[in-house]
């Protein structure tokens, strides 16, 4: 009966775990729903600016009411009190992107006094503005329309950045957990050493061969071997609680297993990576989306600049207004003699307006300066990160190779010295505190050689959040 619990309590444990590589982590985070909610949002706020803008050239349509009643007296008959008084008037207008603006009117009104009774006007008619200076034809209007197609541009390439370094960090954390796995790994391994180690000097203890200072110092190191195994679970832990928090939807399961991998391989397809790269004498600017950024911002410059050097400048339009006039004593019949006999009121003007003073010309020039720095800024520092990572990236890996062939050579003759050390101290010919140094030389070796591996490839993962289009097979 024990033996079939133990079995099913096995099989629903195992059930309750879920195994990950790095294929799946990338396959998740393009597709999540976490990061894709936040890109939604970025790309909302990128869109609105020029969603506000089009608003400028929808039709609009007004409607008002008005009804007055008074019962003041005149101060002469010469000046009657109107009382009621009833207004009603609709409009629908439209602005257009050549600096014309149309409104269509209709109107009627009805007013009550001490001469007559129910004296009602209605009429219909249009309106006409258009811009003769500023934004003649529109093309202030184009100006600042490009500027903002432009900047919207600009955003939804940084969207692709944006979810291109999103992927970057959840590849970085999935080797910090394969990194943390091959330090627990060797640790372990070092511990089981360690133990057989205080078995034997146990016996030899117990044999009056090895004194009780000798068996302290090798138990000391199993502790310290424990407590080593004890940090990197406590870090392991930790690793996945982040993936945890990015995936909550993916990762419900207890527990979390990794799927095989060689970490050995994956240095090595780096190292063909970087030759492919390192071919490139210039930026490889065909492999990166900064690229089209690069190019928008100055785009986005010119059309910002020139929008702004209207600013102090008059305004002159034309305006004109046509009406069609009916009026009688009643509704019904002032709309009749409208559509019969209507009279028609024509006005046409122009309208002026020169700012006077410096200020606004001072305006102008502040915000010329914003304008030109704020791009100026984004500009270098995109075309920074590109010089900066391709350059210094290959540099980077190429000193890491460096450091891991050395560390590799150090590993082996650390290797052979402590199998000569074990030897030498079962003859009783060292201490066991030389063995012990031997040990922890050999363990500080292994781990330096596995950071140094995951910085090779976390170093190759940030470059490929710059440079995301390169054709190698590290780049998923």
């Amino acid at each position: 009966m024990k033996s079939i619990l133990l079995i099913s309590f096995l099989l629903s444990t195992s059930a309750m775990a879920i195994n990950i590589n790095e294929a799946t982590l990338v396959d998740w985070a393009r597709n999540s729903s976490f990061n894709k909610q936040r890109l939604e949002l970025q790309k909302l706020n990128t869109t609105i600016d020029e969603e506000k803008f089009k608003e400028n050239f929808i039709y609009n349509f007004d409607a008002q009411a008005s009804y007055l009643k008074t019962k003041e007296t005149s101060f002469s008959s010469f000046a009657p009190v109107n009382s009621p008084i009833e207004n009603f008037e609709v409009k629908l207008s439209k602005a257009t992107r050549q600096g014309i603006q149309v409104t269509a009117q209709a109107s009627a009104s009805q007013v009550t006094n001490n001469y007559y009774k129910n004296g009602s006007t209605s009429s219909v008619g249009a309106s006409l503005r258009v811009d003769l200076y500023k934004d003649f034809l529109g093309r202030l209007t184009k100006k600042r329309e490009a500027s903002l197609k432009y900047q919207t541009k600009i955003a939804q390439a940084e969207l692709r950045i944006s979810e291109t370094a999103f992927v970057s960090e959840v590849r970085k954390l999935y080797w910090s957990i394969i990194a943390n796995n091959e330090s627990l790994r060797i640790s372990k391994n070092l511990l089981k050493t360690a133990k057989k180690l205080e078995e034997d000097t146990y016996k030899r203890y117990r044999s009056n061969i090895a004194d009780k200072s000798e068996l302290s110092r090798i138990r000391s190191q199993v502790q310290a071997r424990n407590g080593q195994i004890f940090v990197l679970e406590y870090e392991r832990s930790n690793l996945y609680r982040r993936l945890r928090e990015l995936f909550p939807n993916k990762l419900t399961a207890l527990t979390i297993e990794l799927e095989k991998y060689n970490l050995d391989k994956t240095v090595e397809e780096v190292l063909a990576c970087t030759v492919k790269i390192s071919s490139s004498k210039n930026l490889p600017l065909n492999y990166t989306e900064y690229d089209d950024v690069l190019q928008l911002l100055k785009e986005d410059l010119q059309a910002k600049l020139r929008a702004n050097s209207a600013y102090s400048k008059p305004d002159l339009a034309f305006v004109s207004e046509v009406n069609l006039i009916g009026k009688e004593f009643s509704y019904s019949d002032s709309t009749s003699q409208l559509a019969d006999e209507g009279k028609t009121s024509v006005s046409v003007g122009l309208v002026l307006n020169i700012p006077l003073g410096k200020q606004k010309k001072n305006t102008e020039d502040i915000q010329k300066e914003i304008i030109t720095k704020s791009n100026i800024s984004r500009y270098q520092e995109v075309q920074g990160k590109l010089s900066a990572f391709h350059i210094e990236t290959l540099k980077s890996i190429k000193v890491l190779y460096k450091v891991i062939d050395t560390q590799k050579k150090n590993t082996i003759l650390l290797d052979q010295t402590l199998s000569e050390s074990n030897k030498k101290f079962r003859q009783a010919r060292i201490s066991a505190r030389d063995l012990i140094q031997d040990e922890d030389n050999l363990l500080q070796s292994n781990l330096d050689e596995i950071k140094t591996k995951y910085n090779v490839i976390t170093t190759i993962i940030d470059y490929f959040s710059i440079y995301n289009q390169t054709p190698c097979k590290m780049n998923l």
